[in-house]
């Protein structure tokens, strides 16, 4: 008895791990920033929800549904018109830089607001 209630629970938790990577993938499908960097510049791009962080300061939030958001923390000239794009979906170009203490904060100087929508911006 318990060797079948072993291999149920077996089977069980296999399907699960089968379920939960396919609905990790299409979540990942339609809310995965775009990032990309050019290999002969300090440049990327990005794509995510604009959002006030700490001080009114404006956020790109990459991966805004997952529980691993990332998130940009604007600098430079562009900062007051992304500012005004709370809520909205926006594609820019910039320099990143990345945050050794914690993977998940990086400031964004951003060079060129590409996109700005109400839905999520796709390629």
């Amino acid at each position: 008895m318990s060797k079948a209630l072993y291999s149920l629970l077996i089977v069980f938790l296999m399907i699960s791990c089968l379920n939960n990577n396919d609905s990790t993938n299409n979540q990942n499908s339609s809310t995965t920033a775009l990032s990309t960097t050019n290999a002969n510049s300090d440049q990327s791009i990005i794509m995510g929800l604009v959002e006030l962080g700490m001080e009114n300061q404006p956020v790109i939030v990459t991966r805004w549904t997952s529980r691993s958001r990332i998130s940009h923390y604007v600098k430079g000239k562009y900062s007051s018109d992304i500012k005004k794009q709370q809520g909205k979906f926006i594609k820019v170009s910039g320099k990143i830089v990345e945050n050794p203490d914690n993977p998940f904060k990086k400031d964004i100087t951003v060079y060129q607001m590409i996109k700005v929508s109400d839905k999520p911006i796709e390629d």
